[in-house]
């Protein structure tokens, strides 16, 4: 690899990480700021599709078909009273903070357990917020859905099934019930998330000397204890 073919933007770095991720990850090495570019488009297309679904959807029919189902602890008429505080656009903008606070926190959860695991090879320099801004580039192929998600709920009005805002989720194949066990996984899951692993291996193989075996470990770990808290849990 010469280094004339490693991006020199986050422009182009944006560009390579859909068909050269290891160049993109060896420029990651030394770049500053980049992570910002994948950070916002994450967050304003996560963020911009959500709003979009709540402007179109029937919200008469989402708060008592979505909302109140979720609230099923409460009394009738304290469920009927909270509901009816939330108005379409106030709806959304608690939808967005928890949603992309989430977004933080988790790649904060996984950059923090990278720079963890990777201290196994003793040369690796690269610290915590090293591996935060790496974390959102390893999120893009998210941006997949975001797109598949915006483009059907286009196309849609009225009583929109709120699965339209995960179209790519592992539950679009397994077709489980809300009450089903393993829904909130299945839902959860993204068939994008194969992308991602293959992204976080190839990055932890160009910042580190880790074998391959480690590195697959490594990856698959958190997913691996995920399923088995789900099977415990069930």
């Amino acid at each position: 690899m010469t280094p004339s073919s490693l991006p020199r933007s986050p422009y182009q770095a944006l560009q390579q990480i859909w068909f050269h991720p290891k160049c993109v990850f060896r420029a990651l090495k030394s770049a500053k700021g980049w992570s910002w570019w994948p950070f916002l488009l994450l967050t304003l297309g996560t963020a911009g599709v959500q709003w979009l679904y709540l402007l179109r959807v029937d919200f008469d029919w989402y708060r008592h078909t979505v909302l109140a189902p979720s609230l099923g602890a409460l009394a009738p008429a304290d469920r009927e009273s909270l509901l009816a505080m939330f108005s379409a656009n106030q709806w959304a903008a608690v939808t967005l903070i928890t949603s992309l606070l989430g977004m933080v926190v988790i790649n904060a959860l996984v950059a923090l357990y990278l720079s963890r695991m990777t201290r196994l090879d003793e040369e690796n320099l690269e610290g915590f917020s090293d591996w935060y801004g790496l974390c959102w580039w390893l999120q893009l192929p998210m941006l997949v859905s975001v797109l598949v998600s915006t483009l059907m709920i286009l196309a849609a009005s009225g009583e929109i099934e709120p699965s339209l805002l995960s179209p790519l989720a592992l539950n679009r194949l397994l077709n489980l019930p809300m009450e089903a066990t393993g829904y909130a996984l299945a839902e959860s899951i993204s068939l994008l998330l194969a992308w991602s692993l293959l992204l976080a291996y190839w990055a932890i193989r160009t910042w580190t000397k880790l074998n391959r075996t480690t590195t697959v470990v490594i990856v698959l770990l958190p997913w691996l204890a995920l399923l088995l808290i789900q099977t415990l849990l069930a």
